[in-house]
């Protein structure tokens, strides 16, 4: 061990002076310098990994997000690394190792561990790994570093530095999201109250009729036809009576009408009475009806809302051609809808803002409609997930809670 000088302890012994690796008054005024020029959090997961990759002469390093559009975590940063390599859900076993120590820990290929952390081990070159996370807010995701090109490993001074570097990080994100938050409700107040909202669901009301219009040269002589575009008429001209009572009473506030008009219905209905309203030529809509599924307590109108608007975007998505699969189950606690098409999927990099108001992929989009329908699953006790990966389709999960005796 080199020592430089010594000192006397508590007992009489010498205790020998170890300098440590880093000057971290020197690494202190270096991450400040850093992050003090970020506008956003993108820009900090960038000058994060810019730093690692600086102060770490390592081949591989790799950073994680959770994304809550599904609850898994996907590599958004990465250094030497052509391919991302696919997202891990909540109960992986490295993001469970990842709880049990929550700082810096080796990840060791060898023993016992499970095929899902050796493979991502393998794919990512990784052997440390570092969590983003705090008590009260969960893991926001972690990084991972490869061992250096000589294969030398991390010392507990490499530890100590990345400890407080990633809680650092941590903080910067955190107070970030709030900013963005606080942001987002301006633009709110700046806008007429809930004006984006109506226009939104005046647009879905319109597409109901719009199909209506569209299917009645070939289908107009059919008496089946006949009934099911009345009602659909029917029912989108209330849509239209209550939107426009809502809009005249701008004083109302959304939260007083909560608990209000929730209905007792069977969820199999609820969809197929809401698909006779978008039914279209070229995509077909295909419901795959669950057993003994429990009624449910909803705010009828605004989950059909939620449907509409999530079934019109698997249409657009897939250009009116092939199928959507709509599954209903029951798995002895939660109800279960999923919405599944086969359409271009979702860019990681939209996954990972998806429900965030005012953003929209649409030319004409007004950017309320997925952070909408969140809010009102939400509303309704539920809640909604999607899993998509560019290529390979979308699907949508919407989870309730049933009617009991004590609800």
């Amino acid at each position: 061990m080199n020592t430089e000088s010594s000192g006397t302890g508590w007992d009489g012994l010498t205790i020998p002076y170890c300098p440590t690796k880093y000057d971290y008054r020197e690494k202190w005024l270096e991450i400040t310098e850093v992050f003090s020029a970020c506008h956003d959090t993108q820009e900090i997961y960038d000058q994060y990994l810019k730093w690692l990759s600086r102060t770490f002469d390592v081949p591989r390093i790799t950073i994680w997000k959770r994304f809550n559009a599904d609850g898994r975590f996907h590599q958004i940063r990465t250094v030497d690394s052509e391919d991302p390599s696919p997202p891990i859900v909540g109960t992986h076993s490295l993001v469970q190792r990842i709880l049990a120590n929550k700082g810096p820990f080796k990840i060791d290929e060898e023993g016992p561990e499970d095929d899902g952390l050796r493979e991502l081990a393998q794919n990512t070159q990784a052997a440390i790994c570092v969590p983003l996370i705090t008590t009260q807010d969960g893991l926001l995701g972690f990084c991972t570093l490869s061992n250096g090109i000589d294969e030398q490993s991390y010392d507990l001074d490499d530890f100590d530095l990345l400890r407080v570097i990633a809680h650092h990080v941590t903080m910067l994100i955190l107070q970030f999201q709030l900013v963005e938050e606080w942001s987002v409700r301006a633009k709110w107040e700046a806008v007429h109250k809930f004006s984006g909202f109506y226009l939104h669901d005046l647009k879905n009301l319109a597409s109901s009729l719009s199909m209506v219009a569209q299917n009645a040269e070939q289908y107009g002589h059919d008496p089946e036809f006949q009934a099911s575009a009345m009602r659909t008429v029917r029912h989108t001209s209330q849509g239209i009576m209550d939107l426009m009572a809502k809009l005249a009473d701008e004083s109302r506030d959304i939260e007083t009408d909560r608990g209000r008009n929730v209905q007792t219905i069977d969820l199999n209905d609820l969809i197929v009475e809401t698909l006779e309203a978008i039914k279209k030529d070229g995509c077909r809509t295909i419901l795959h009806a669950g057993e003994a599924i429990p009624s449910l307590q909803l705010k009828i109108e605004s989950i059909k809302q939620v449907l509409l608007n999530v079934v019109l975007n698997a249409q657009q998505a897939m250009n009116g051609q092939g199928a959507i699969d709509i599954t209903t189950s029951y798995d002895g606690h939660c109800v279960w809808i999923e919405i599944e098409d086969a359409g271009p999927g979702i860019p990681a990099a939209r996954l990972e803002n998806l429900f965030q108001p005012f953003t929209s992929s649409k030319e004409n989009g007004l950017g309320v409609g997925l952070y909408q329908c969140k809010q009102m699953v939400e509303d309704n006790h539920g809640q909604i997930r999607i899993e998509s990966q560019e290529g390979h389709g979308t699907k949508v999960i919407l989870t309730f809670l049933p009617k009991t005796a004590d609800t």
